[in-house]
């Protein structure tokens, strides 16, 4: 129960950092190149999921669930976990 509570609060933080900053006007044309399932990853990665609940939730391996996420990471042009949350908040991926 305490991980689902810490991911929500991270989430919700997340969630108000990036409606106060504007977002850089290259990071939209980044999300045309994710695939559905990357933009998928990223959304239940926004939403506090570590890559074993993604993965139990998608009912794929979690292998899968790095190789999508480092791929989408590659091409929206972030280095991590924190920065591709902050960005899916910024572009619409994660529900605000």
């Amino acid at each position: 129960m305490r991980r689902v509570r810490v991911g929500a609060a991270l989430a919700t933080a997340v969630a108000e950092f990036a409606r106060r900053t504007p977002a850089p006007a290259t990071d939209a044309a980044a999300a045309h190149q994710l695939t559905a399932r990357e933009v998928e990853i990223i959304g239940l990665l926004a939403h506090g999921l570590s890559n074993v609940e993604i993965a139990d939730e998608l009912f794929i391996e979690t292998s899968t669930v790095k190789s999508h996420l480092g791929r989408a990471m590659a091409k929206i042009g972030v280095r991590d976990r924190l920065q591709t949350v902050v960005w899916a908040y910024r572009n619409g991926v994660a529900p605000r």
